[in-house]
């Protein structure tokens, strides 16, 4: 049988780097009004045009007029998506 070695070795955990803190997604402007909830959807609109990745066609858009899904705004949503979607639903 083989000898087991047990040796006391402790983790140093100041050398572990901190997972970088998580960036909450926030408005590109600051929103002039917010509408009645849709279903999942809000749509917003803002003081001026922001460019974003409307991520139901994944085009690139500018616009005031912005829809968000369950409040997040990292879930971004053209005005012509939110018709649509809001036209499907009916």
């Amino acid at each position: 049988m083989a000898a087991v070695s047990h040796q006391n070795s402790a983790i140093d955990v100041t050398s572990i780097p901190e997972a970088p803190k998580a960036k909450i997604a926030t408005p590109p402007s600051k929103v002039i009004k917010q509408y009645k909830p849709q279903g999942q959807w809000t749509l917003h609109r803002l003081a001026s045009s922001s460019e974003f990745l409307c991520l139901q066609c994944n085009k690139r858009k500018k616009a005031k007029l912005i829809a968000i899904r369950h409040n997040q705004w990292d879930d971004l949503c053209c005005n012509a998506c939110y018709g649509l979607k809001l036209s499907k639903a009916k």
